[in-house]
């Protein structure tokens, strides 16, 4: 019998761990407030106030802001409003757009980072736009996690049998099993398309884009949750009494 083939992917850092690459150069001082202070200047503030927040009442927000408004926090404060370059330069890793403007020293990059020092999560509030920054929440894909699943499967059955596609319905074309089968097609026919799933910008509605929170309801989402752990429970059966 011939030997199976193995396979090995590209492994990318986390989040958190390319935090902590940055924080071991940058030092844990005076520094920080330098670097917000850099940045203030670049984006062409005319204010700035700093200062320490006691807590504040969060029983009025929405589950997903409590988390992140209910403890005492470090503020810091600038008059200046974030254009998109701002954004992008702050959602980013190691990737600054200051190179873009060779008078501004560090607009929102690598130095911004450095807050990770003295906080674990980090709030961006600019205009009607809010940002959270948390290395340690994990985002649960529930479409991508049964896919990753059916393709574990496939290979213990026959790594030849794997196709390059994100469909569960065709991973499921070559396994036989009704239920995983009726479990793909009813987690797709929530989720459409994977590119629906997972790219707000393909998702078009009337004359615009929308992210998937504006398309998708709780409901929606609990039972793709549901279908997805059920598709996991099956899977990880068969792999366990092949």
């Amino acid at each position: 019998m011939a030997e199976k083939v193995q396979y090995r992917a590209f492994q990318r850092n986390t989040l958190l761990e390319e935090i902590q690459c940055i924080l071991h150069e940058y030092p844990d001082n005076e520094q920080i407030i330098k670097e917000l202070l850099q940045n203030a200047e670049d984006a062409g503030a005319r204010s700035v106030k700093m200062g320490p927040c006691p807590s504040c009442r969060s029983d009025h927000l929405p589950d997903p802001y409590k988390k992140y408004m209910s403890g005492p926090a470090f503020c810091f404060y600038n008059d200046s409003v974030f254009e998109e370059e701002d954004w992008q330069g702050i959602t980013m890793v190691r990737k600054s757009n200051k190179h873009d403007d060779p008078l501004k020293v560090g607009k929102f990059g690598i130095g911004f980072k450095s807050v990770f020092h003295i906080t674990d999560t980090v709030m961006v509030i600019s205009g009607k736009t809010i940002l959270f920054i948390d290395p340690l929440y994990e985002e649960i894909d529930p479409k991508k996690s049964a896919e990753k699943a059916l393709k574990a499967l496939l290979y213990q059955m026959d790594a030849d049998e794997v196709v390059p596609t994100h469909s569960l319905n065709a991973l499921t074309r070559n396994i036989i099993d009704p239920e995983l089968a009726g479990l793909a097609i009813h987690l797709e026919g929530i989720t459409g398309s994977y590119f629906r799933m997972r790219y707000p910008d393909a998702v078009q509605c009337g004359y615009g884009m929308k992210v998937p929170s504006e398309i998708y309801t709780q409901s929606q989402a609990e039972e793709v949750m549901e279908y997805a752990r059920r598709i996991l429970e099956h899977v990880k059966a068969k792999i366990s009494n092949p």
